[in-house]
């Protein structure tokens, strides 16, 4: 939306410049043409999107919809503050950063919530609440498949499974969380750098593996 205007600017140099530098009339004419269609069709495409999300009752894209990626997590919240009351957690372990994100925005700082791993980007971060966490026991939510992985083997986690809740955004399932009562375990917040709980997701493929290529 930044670039928008600097590319209305343009196109408008552009379409200036065009006599002045002796373009032939037929190109000129078709670019202020294209413009028209462009800037007539872009309005059309943000009305369209704009009551799509605001007023449609429907989820065209299913689990890709970047909107509903984001929505639905106060079922979630709804049901993770529920077993906190039941189990007694002091305090809400997360394995990716979206749910971690999500659960501090709701929770606001009553309940403190540590994501265990890629600790890389919480790196001069203030203390969530140790006072609440070590010791005490915890309320594992993680988003499933994640929550097969083996984050917690190595650890002394003991896990025990309390049920799942779905995220759902307009009809459809986004996401299921598992949710689990840990015991024996208090987060690691400055793992070593070759630790598994460390490292961070690469959104742009192995740079490893690209690098070997």
């Amino acid at each position: 939306m930044f670039m928008w205007p600097v590319g209305f600017a343009a196109v408008a140099v552009n379409i200036t410049r065009l006599p002045q530098e002796g373009w032939p009339a037929w190109m000129i004419r078709s670019t202020v043409r294209w413009a028209r269609v462009a800037v007539a069709t872009g309005l059309a495409m943000v009305v369209l999107i704009f009551l799509y999300y605001v007023a449609a009752p429907w989820n065209v894209l299913g689990r890709a919809d970047p909107i509903g990626g984001e929505a639905g997590y106060q079922e979630v919240a709804g049901r993770v503050e529920q077993e906190l009351s039941r189990t007694g957690a002091t305090f809400i372990a997360t394995s990716d950063y979206r749910t971690y994100a999500m659960l501090r925005w709701f929770f606001n700082g009553r309940v403190p919530v540590v994501q265990i791993n890629e600790r890389g980007r919480f790196q001069g971060f203030g203390d969530p609440g140790m006072a609440e966490i070590a010791g005490h026991p915890g309320l594992y939510v993680a988003r499933e498949p994640d929550d097969a992985l083996p984050l917690l083997g190595a650890t002394t986690a003991v896990r025990e499974p309390l049920g799942r809740v779905q995220r759902v955004w307009r009809g459809v399932v986004m996401d299921t969380y598992a949710l689990e009562k840990l015991t024996g375990f208090t987060p690691e917040l400055s793992p070593p750098p070759d630790s598994p709980l460390f490292r961070w997701r690469s959104l742009a493929g192995d740079a490893r593996a690209d690098a070997a290529a």
